[in-house]
This record gives structure tokens, sequence and C-alpha cells, in this order.
């Protein structure tokens, strides 16, 4: 809980505070000093009153007595008692007669508005307040009943005065409680007062409060679409840096001369590289297969096209340049001969705004899906479990084939082998070699360290040492490439190449296996 900052209105409000107490300390201590007088006074009247008890008493005695089945009226014996002792109330009056004549008793009458005192009646010499048969005296007895009767006036006197002075001490009390009651009117009223004040300046806090959360809330939702408008400014602006690049580009293209295109040429002709114009690639406009593509990846799209009465597989390199499509054929190019691997036919001009390379298409013109994972993934397959350990045996070749040429696929997967018919029966071959390079050029592959479970997900072919960053690309990641490929074909080859996938899949490299073991192993499953 907070501390409490006192201030200057604050000490004001206590200094008010404490002259109300203080009034009200001294209204107090007057009337406490009242009531006592008072308390006192009223004693002093009732030891008088019981100093003139008995005299009522007695004469009471002398102007009735006791007798059953008698009865005196009520108002005659206070008219009796007021004219012998003036100032004596009915409820003394009534506690006089009870005292003198104890076996009274005070009753209603059957009319409901007099009452009566039962068991008394009126002495024989009492007639109108006055003794008929008053016995002579003596004079000592005169004396006495002299100094008595003075003595009792007296008294009455003194009593009356008492009771003057007790009803002024009344008033005064009552007008000391009146003020009393107004000192704390004011007191609660002011207390009320500096109470409002305080819930409304907490309810101002509270409503201040709020608003100031509401502020942040509705800032922080400007803050973040600030920051969303910016990064698609940012993605716009690197869009158009990108356009602006591409048409810079092609506007290079475009202005490239005869000499130097003829000068590329005769480079690429150097390379024994083929250069396939766009006008000579035919496309059947009656084919369905040659208006829809065959395939595509992250670099490229694949289409099927006619070359010299020969169906080719067209890659249009959208994401790669001219040197990666001029390297990528220059691989195909040199392992050309091998049964299983791509045919290069040629590649395209420089000029062309997006570069191509062209291959023998590896199929028929019905069925234009023939990829392994393709195969993999239909519930029904036409080929048996010896066909799919042969199609195995002649991927480890062909890799092989790669290897002692010095050139590392780095991207084998089911995506990236294609099964064509030869002679009734089904043959594989490799594909794609965009990502392939000298082993003697391998390099480690820069993944950033928040990224790597995710690559690792989306590519489970790569080998573990690649995603970690610990080694470079090997002929042992192309091994563990080959072992994730064994291990999809595996159930097609009813589960025989489970060691062999075993062996070739170890999370370390220098515990892999040869390609030479793997074949030697193959074969004995078959």
């Amino acid at each position: 809980m907070a501390k409490r900052i006192f201030t200057n209105a604050d000490l004001r409000h206590s200094r008010a505070n404490w002259y109300v107490c203080d009034n009200v300390i001294k209204i107090k201590k007057t009337v406490i000093t009242s009531i006592t007088v008072l308390a006192v006074r009223q004693k002093y009247i009732h030891s008088l009153i019981i100093l003139l008890h008995d005299e009522f008493c007695n004469r009471l005695q002398q102007l009735y007595e006791e007798a059953e089945n008698e009865k005196v009226c009520v108002s005659e014996i206070r008219e009796v008692v007021q004219n012998e002792f003036q100032g004596v109330t009915k409820e003394e009056t009534g506690r006089i007669v009870k005292y003198a004549f104890p076996s009274s008793q005070r009753k209603r009458h059957h009319s409901g508005t007099n009452y009566f005192y039962k068991g008394i009646k009126k002495r024989a010499g009492y007639n109108d307040n006055q003794f008929i048969d008053v016995p002579h005296l003596q004079d000592d007895q005169c004396a006495k009943c002299l100094e008595n009767n003075s003595s009792l006036d007296t008294l009455q006197k003194l009593t009356g005065q008492l009771r003057s002075d007790l009803d002024k001490e009344k008033q005064q009390n009552s007008a000391i409680r009146n003020e009393l009651d107004q000192v704390g009117d004011r007191y609660e009223q002011k207390e009320i007062e500096h109470a409002v004040l305080e819930a409304k300046s907490l309810i101002q806090k509270q409503h201040a409060n709020e608003r100031e959360i509401q502020l942040k809330s509705e800032l922080d939702l400007v803050r973040k679409e600030k920051d969303r408008t910016f990064s698609k400014l940012k993605e716009a602006r690197n869009l158009l840096d990108s356009e602006k690049h591409k048409r810079t580009l092609l506007h290079r293209h475009a202005k490239t001369s005869e000499a130097t295109l003829c000068a590329e040429i005769s480079k690429t002709a150097s390379l024994n590289i083929p250069v396939i114009a766009q006008d000579q690639l035919i496309s059947d406009p009656e084919s369905k297969a040659y208006s829809k593509g065959i395939g595509s990846g992250t670099f490229g799209d694949c289409f099927l096209r006619s070359y010299r009465n020969i169906e080719v597989c067209v890659k249009y390199c959208r994401q790669s340049s001219y040197e990666d499509v001029v390297r990528e054929a220059e691989f195909i190019r040199k392992l050309q001969g091998h049964p299983n691997l791509a045919i290069l036919f040629g590649i395209s001009h420089k000029k062309e705004p997006v570069p191509y390379i062209v291959t023998k298409f590896h199929g028929s013109r019905k069925n234009t899906k023939n990829t392994l994972y393709y195969l993999l993934s239909q519930k029904q397959c036409q080929y048996s479990a010896n066909d799919f350990i042969k199609l195995a045996l002649e991927c480890a070749k062909a890799l092989m084939h790669m290897h002692n040429n010095s050139i590392l696929h780095n991207d084998l997967k089911t995506n990236n082998v294609v099964v064509e018919i030869v002679n009734d029966q089904p043959c594989a071959v490799i594909i794609d070699l965009g990502k392939s390079c000298y082993i003697r050029n391998a390099r480690v592959k820069r993944i950033p360290s928040h990224e790597r479970d995710a690559y690792r997900t989306r590519y489970p072919h790569i080998a573990p040492e690649i995603v970690n960053m610990s080694r470079s690309k090997s002929i042992a990641s192309d091994v563990f490439s080959y072992g994730i490929l064994l291990q999809k074909m595996n159930y097609r080859c009813d589960k025989k190449l489970e060691h062999v996938v075993k062996v070739a899949t170890e999370g370390k490299p220098e515990k892999r296996a040869s390609l030479d073991t793997l074949i030697s192993f193959i074969k004995q499953s078959v």
C-alpha cells in the first residue's frame, strides 16, 4: 500500500477538525459538570423527601384508615395531599399512600375514567378535609405540632426552590445538548464533504489511469501498423529494385553487339556445348503434353518440346544465371555415355531473358509423370520388388560414375530420378545437376542456426554434417542422400534393403559404407 503524502489542504483540514473536536470536548465537560450538579441536587431533594416521608405518612394515617372492602377516590387523596403539602407530585403521592397503607390497591373504576384506592376509608372525625371531633392537645403537643408545621413549610419551600433550580438546569442541559448536536452535525458534514472530495479525486485518478492504458494500447496498435507498413514498403522497394535490375540486364542483352555474341558463341563452342535457339524447339499444339509443364523445382520449370523430331526436356532456369546453366551443361556433357545419366542436347543463347538447358526426355508422351517419387506415391505399381532393387542398383552405379569423374550431385532424391522403359525393362536415370560441383571445389554450406531445424525437416536427404556446418559437401554426404533414397524404396523392395539403409545413413560420415560396399550388399539381396 502506497504511503499518503500530506498537503497544505490536509493540514488546514486537520486544524479545523482539531478546533471542532476541542469545542466538542469543552461542551462535553460542561454537560458532564451540569449533570453532576443535577445529580447531587436530585440526591439532596430525594434525601429531603425521605425526611418528609414519615411526616406525610403520619398525616395520611390521621385522615384515613385501612378498611377491607372500602375505597377512596384517587383524586380525593391527591387533593388532600396537595392542600397539606404543596409541590408533591402524583407519583410521590402514590408512593406515600402505598407506604402508609401497604394493603391498599390502586384500581380502575368500571366507567374506565376514574381510579380509586381499595382498602382505605375516611376516619370518623374527618369531613371535607376538616376534623369534626378534634381531641384536645396539651401545650407541649401544640408546640410540637407548630414546630413540625414550621419545619414542614420550610422543607416545602426548599423543595419548590430545588425543583425550580432543577428545571433551569434541565433547560440549560437541553440547550447544551442542542448545541452539541449542531456541532456534531457540522463536524459530520465536513467529514462527509471531505470523503466526497477524496472519492472524486480517486475516481478522477482511476479515469486517468484507464485513459492512459487505452492510449497505450492504441499507441501499440499504431506502432504495429506502422511496422507492417514499413515492411510492406521495404518489400515493394526490394521488388522494384529487382525489376529495375532485370530491366537493366534485359537492356544490356538487347544492346549486346554482334561481335560479343559471336565471342560468347565461340566460347560455348569451345566447351563442345551446342547452342539451341528458341525457334528450334517445336511445341505440338495438338498434344496436351506440350501445353503443360512436366515438372517444376526451386530453380526452374521443365516443358516437353521437340527438337529435330526428338522429344526433349527444356528446363528454364528462372533463378539461375547463364554461367550456372553452362556449368550444369558441362557436368552433363562430361558424364555422357552412362546409361543412367541424362543426355545433353544444348543450351540457350546468352541473350535469352531466361536461360534454358535442353536434355533428352526420358519417358513417353503418354506418361510424363515418371519420376521415382511419383511411382512410390502410387498405391498400385506395375513394378515388382526385384525391379525396384534393380533401379536402386542403377542409381548407385550412376552416382559412383559421377564420383569417379570427381563430380558431386549434392541433391540426390526421388524427384531427381526418372524411370523410363528400355527394352520393356524399367531403367533409372539421375537428372538435375544444378547443384553439382567438383569435389575439389566443395564448400561448407552456410545455414543460420535458427533455420537449421526447419532446413533439416524440409530437406531430410541432406547429410547432418552439412546442416550442422561441421563438414563440407563430400562423397559421404552423397552416400547419405542415396541411403535416404533407399529408405523410401525399401518397402517396395519387401524390406530387403534395411541393412543397406542402415550402413548408408550413419550419423558420422566416416562410418558410412562406400558405394562399392553398398552395391555388393544390394546384389546379395536379389
